[in-house]
């Protein structure tokens, strides 16, 4: 009776699902690695999805979202949601050193169902609920967001989550554990103008109406 030979024959190739996470690696690098080297500066969309090529134009902005996980290190990218002065096609990555990602901690299934039920799926920054639209049209999706940030020792518990609707959820990702608070935001609200003022009441109202 013959022997079988040692060899195990050819490796198994990769399949479609395991390329596309190899690719994914490879630009989230190479992403970071263009954000590391061009701190503080004011970068547009087409300088980033140059980053990656024509050919993976459509990995840039999922790759900067990822970015901001803690699990891929938590990075501060600023957007014009979260800082004054930029516009809605720049980004600014302020000067931080390469970090650590941090072994991602899941939300059960359980717990995000009674954090959505218990801020009654409304988004708990802006005001806007499950089936609305936000003034670009774009229908309203809800996540769980965390009052204090993973990356800054916040716990996926009850009491640290809260809904957020996927702007505000972008938004949130780039704030520290320095909340705003009442006192803080009444004595940002008195220094604004009448008619900024009118518009919060207007929206407060808005809210509290419904």
């Amino acid at each position: 009776m013959a022997r079988r030979s040692g060899s195990s024959g050819p490796s198994k190739k990769p399949g479609p699902a395991q390329r596309e996470k190899s690719k994914a690696v490879v630009d989230r690098d190479r992403l970071l690695d263009f954000f590391l080297n061009n701190p503080d500066r004011v970068l547009s969309n087409k300088e980033l999805q140059k980053v990656l090529g024509d050919e993976r134009s459509d990995s840039w902005t999922r790759r900067l979202r990822e970015l901001r996980k803690p699990e891929f290190g938590g990075y501060i990218i600023r957007s014009v949601r979260d800082r004054v002065g930029l516009k809605s096609d720049e980004y600014l990555f302020p000067r931080q050193e390469r970090r650590e990602p941090l072994a991602s901690q899941a939300i059960s299934g359980r717990l995000r169902g009674e954090v959505f039920d218990r801020d009654a799926y409304t988004c708990q920054s802006c005001g806007l609920a499950r089936g609305q639209r936000h003034d670009d049209g774009r229908s309203v999706t809800l996540h769980i967001g965390h009052n204090r940030a993973q990356s800054h020792g916040g716990k996926p518990t009850a009491d640290n989550l809260l809904t957020l609707c996927s702007q505000c959820n972008e938004a949130e990702s780039n704030v520290g554990p320095d909340r705003p608070t009442v006192p803080k935001t009444m004595a940002q609200v008195r220094r604004l103008p009448k008619h900024e003022q009118r518009e919060i009441f207007d929206f407060l109202k808005s809210v509290f109406d419904r």
